[in-house]
């Protein structure tokens, strides 16, 4: 795989060949973008990463190049941007289909971050990097917790990367865990997403500074535990539980009717021509919609990280009652996507329909993720 890098800086671009290297793309660099576009067609890169602060003119052409044969899935394309890019051009960047628009200062740790989560999101990892781990971001409400297996203390601390498979800890006090062994079952570990929930059996596979822990069969207890109560249709309406959920979702013996294959159904019969997703940060970080929305070719528009800060502020704003202080954030949001382009708004987020229904936006334009849940459950249990 290939990467086309357009920058000036030498130091920048060794910075970016040193992160995209791991993830199987060999660099080519330009420092004369003429020359890049003259020579698109024959090098057919699969990312492409460009100064907009060295390049303010030429980086808008040599995206509509590339995206009138390439949509986002087969080439990512990251702009690089210096301490000044105003809205018009991230507007420009979202509509051109940019896949993300970063810092070119990775000294600098959130945008180095930013900028590796960007490229693992489109990049086909080898199978030996399918679960690839997510660092969680200063918004995302995402906790662990767990009981240890003698003392019965309640251990808590942070986790430091996630991923389908396990996850990363460190504990608040770890002199509380220093006896725990490698391969010790944890069988009342509590993951938290968002305001749910999720029983976490785990075990320990390392213990020390940083503990790691490997998921057993998370979540999928509770919903067999529900079927054994009778249950013939299962559903969790949470958007990011579904991370976890489609690890094992083919092994559980009902059907579950999945909150995003619903929405993004119930999307593409509403707006042919596509939505834009709001959604939390780690919702919009997974690929959870992204992933279905491609598989079924449907055009679903995400917005670039500029906004998403504003939409995880509306979400905590709903959360702490302050749903008319919500109403107008939203609303604000909502109408900067709407200069990019008028598609309908898919609210992803439980707290988002609050927000949305208490502002002056069209309410026809509001695709609920819970709503479309709710009739997909309807529909299966009428069958």
């Amino acid at each position: 795989m290939k990467a086309l890098l357009i920058v000036e800086n030498d130091d920048i671009a060794k910075l970016a060949s040193f992160y995209l290297r791991p993830l199987g793309l060999d660099t080519i660099r330009y420092r004369d973008p003429l020359k890049a576009l003259d020579n698109l067609e024959e090098l057919e890169p699969d990312a492409l990463i460009m100064s907009a602060r060295d390049f303010p003119r030429h980086w808008k052409s040599i995206v509509v190049n590339i995206r009138a044969t390439r949509p986002k899935t087969e080439c990512i394309i990251i702009i690089l941007k210096g301490e000044y890019f105003p809205f018009e051009e991230a507007a420009k960047a979202a509509y051109l289909e940019v896949n993300g628009v970063v810092k070119e200062d990775f000294s600098d740790r959130s945008e180095l971050s930013r900028f590796q989560k960007i490229l693992k999101r489109y990049v086909e990892l080898d199978e030996s990097r399918a679960s690839d781990r997510l660092e969680p971001g200063e918004w995302d409400r995402l906790d662990f917790a767990f009981g240890h297996p003698q003392s019965m203390a309640t251990i808590s601390g942070r986790i430091e990367t996630i991923s389908l498979t396990g996850l990363s800890f460190i504990a608040d006090y770890p002199a509380l865990v220093a006896d725990l062994e490698p391969d010790m079952i944890i069988q009342d570990g509590s993951l938290r997403v968002d305001r749910d929930i999720l029983a976490c059996p785990c075990r320990i596979v390392r213990n020390g500074a940083m503990m790691a822990f490997k998921f057993e069969g998370m979540a999928k207890k509770d919903l067999e535990k529900l079927i054994g109560w009778g249950a013939e249709v299962l559903a969790v309406p949470c958007n990011t539980a579904h991370y976890f959920i489609n690890k094992f979702r083919h092994e559980i013996r009902v059907p579950i009717v999945h909150i995003v294959e619903s929405t993004i159904k119930a999307s593409a019969e509403r707006s042919a021509k596509g939505a834009w997703m709001i959604s939390t940060i780690g919702t919009a970080r997974s690929g959870l919609y992204q992933k279905v929305a491609s598989d079924r070719e449907y055009r679903l528009m995400v917005p670039i990280e500029e906004f998403q800060k504003e939409i995880q502020d509306t979400i905590i704003l709903v959360k702490s009652g302050r749903t008319e202080l919500a109403a107008g954030m939203i609303e604000k949001t909502v109408k900067k996507l709407w200069e990019i382009e008028d598609l309908p708004i898919i609210t992803a987020c439980t707290e988002l329909p609050l927000a949305y229904d208490a502002s002056c936006l069209p309410k026809n334009k509001n695709i609920s993720s819970l709503d479309a849940l709710a009739e997909a459950c309807i529909r299966a249990i009428s069958k």
